[in-house]
């Protein structure tokens, strides 16, 4: 089974103090580890391991899907670099 994980990046700029989704992010495991809610979860795109906030089962698709929070960044650009970090550990942006 798969575990796809998700990050949100929020970007708060002067135009937008509430905040926007500027991106969504994932990233795909295979394991036959079973997540569960208050886990946290490692990856080489975070200093820390991150607490699993929301656990999904897909049985469609064979795969669990984790939401581990969001990312913030002030304005487009720090919300790009972001972005960036996180593709250069094998994130992506689905369509």
């Amino acid at each position: 089974m798969s575990i796809i994980i998700n990050v949100n990046v929020i970007c708060k700029d002067e135009q937008n103090p509430n905040g926007y989704l500027y991106a969504f992010l994932s990233k795909e495991y295979n394991t036959t580890l079973i997540p569960m809610n208050g886990m946290e979860f490692e990856d080489f795109a975070w200093k820390n391991p991150r607490i699993i906030q929301n656990t999904t089962l897909c049985p469609e698709n064979n795969c669990y899907s984790l939401w581990l929070g969001n990312d913030e960044g002030n304005s487009k650009e720090q919300c790009q670099r972001i972005v960036d970090m996180y593709k250069s550990h094998d994130w992506n942006t689905p369509t």
